[in-house]
């Protein structure tokens, strides 16, 4: 089966209580498969530092039923564990937790921020677990326990209902991990990761009750053998760079894996630090990230900015998301104020606001790109707090070689779209 890591809503501290978990198997060298429900980026970033594996994200309404289904049949085929981290509470927005859990038929153990609970905590509880009968509640995790006698009332509390306490987790700084505006520090920028992957490994070790939680973790196995983006293809081989740094790093671990299948070869490659594009590619992934904390290093990357103007203009297969589309702009403007040149292939600007723009979209394409057609529909998330100003604001940019918007897709769930791209790069001769 598997089990699914739900929060009774956001912000309980279940990424870290599931990066504990993940933490103490991989120490014990247990091989575990994890996922991410939503789209989220920096969770999975977090998981697969953990677990040196991939961390699908599971997403009905980016993708499908179906394909959330054979995704996670299809990662768990050879992995004896599976934790799935829940997204805000379990019952929260559309592709809630709660639906994952039914779909999968998974059972839920329930991460509770007990900083401000005692007693009260019992009727929570009771009322997670009736709300919808036909999510199996098999656990509780108490977090942010404050002392031994807080411990003695939640439990005592509890009791009467007769859901298994998996574990408990004490207040402590040495769990804490940095976050900014769009969520947690990047593993790939925190300076603190040794101290703090030890200390998740000791709360993992010791904070769970094991003879629980791993019969709850452990995978029943399907004959699952195909992937469920096995209809892309590539008749001849082509080559694709990834821009991935700190500045670039939001992609999901299902976007490299359907274009490996398909016969791509991907070549990573770094705007911060390896200057100009590769020279045998016939594509360009430009992925989300924080261009507005590195605008400054950026700019200052004049072979780079010429590079890839020049080669956009050659007609060089370019998609681009969100920092991405940030990033071929004129210019930037970032949180401090100042504004800085950017590649100048699209004629707009962007600018860092104290306004988020959140959701899940569907965007009529207004004209073709080399990922959609005109009067197609955009299936996506956006997530932001940069607006583009001037006359030319709207979803998506582009033209025959190019697409670049803010709105962020699962190609698992728009192969025609996928398909599409992967056309245009092999009709491209570098």
């Amino acid at each position: 089966m598997g089990c699914i890591l739900a929060g009774e809503r956001s912000g309980v501290g279940k990424t870290t209580v599931a990066l504990a978990i993940l933490a103490a198997l991989s120490s014990w060298g247990e091989v575990v498969q994890s996922f991410k429900i939503g789209p989220d980026y920096l969770d999975p970033l977090l998981h697969r530092w953990m677990t040196g594996r991939p961390c699908p994200n599971l997403d009905v309404v980016l993708t499908s039923p179906d394909y959330v289904e054979r995704c996670y049949a299809y990662y768990t085929r050879a992995t004896p564990y599976a934790l799935v981290e829940g997204v805000m509470g379990l019952f929260d927005g559309p592709n809630s937790t709660a639906e994952i859990a039914e779909l999968l038929g998974l059972p839920v153990v329930l991460v509770i921020d007990c900083s401000r609970l005692s007693g009260s905590v019992a009727a929570l509880v009771h009322g997670y677990r009736t709300w919808n009968p036909d999510i199996h509640l098999a656990g509780v995790v108490l977090n942010r326990v404050a002392s031994d006698r807080h411990s003695e009332l939640l439990r005592q509390a509890l009791a009467p209902l007769g859901i298994p306490v998996v574990g408990e987790c004490r207040r402590t700084d040495a769990l804490a991990h940095p976050e900014r505006h769009l969520g947690l520090v990047t593993p790939m920028e925190s300076s603190h990761l040794t101290g703090w992957r030890a200390a998740l490994m000791h709360c993992g070790r010791t904070c769970f009750d094991w003879q629980v939680l791993r019969p709850l973790l452990r995978v029943s196995h399907t004959d699952v053998s195909t992937a469920p983006w096995s209809t892309l293809h590539c008749a001849r081989p082509v080559t694709v760079a990834v821009a991935h740094d700190a500045a670039f790093c939001f992609y999901y671990d299902d976007l490299f894996a359907l274009l490996r299948a398909a016969g791509v070869t991907l070549a990573g490659w770094s705007p911060l630090r390896d200057g100009r594009l590769p020279d045998n590619i016939h594509g360009l992934l430009l992925g989300g990230g924080y261009p507005e904390l590195w605008a400054a290093a950026l700019s200052q990357q004049l072979d780079v900015l010429h590079d890839l103007r020049r080669r956009i203009a050659q007609g060089l297969p370019v998609y681009a998301e969100c920092g991405g589309l940030m990033f071929l702009g004129e210019q930037l403007t970032d949180l401090a104020g100042q504004t800085w040149p950017m590649v100048g292939a699209l004629p707009l600007a962007t600018v860092m606001t104290q306004r988020l723009t959140l959701g899940y979209r569907r965007v009529p394409a207004s004209q073709d790109t080399c990922f959609i057609a005109q009067g197609e529909t955009l299936v996506g998330h956006e997530f932001h707090y940069s607006q583009i100003r001037g006359a030319n604001a709207q979803p998506c940019y582009g033209h025959a070689t190019l697409h670049a918007s803010y709105i962020h897709c699962h190609w698992g769930g728009c192969p025609e779209q996928a398909q599409r791209f992967l056309d245009r790069v092999q009709q491209y001769t570098p």
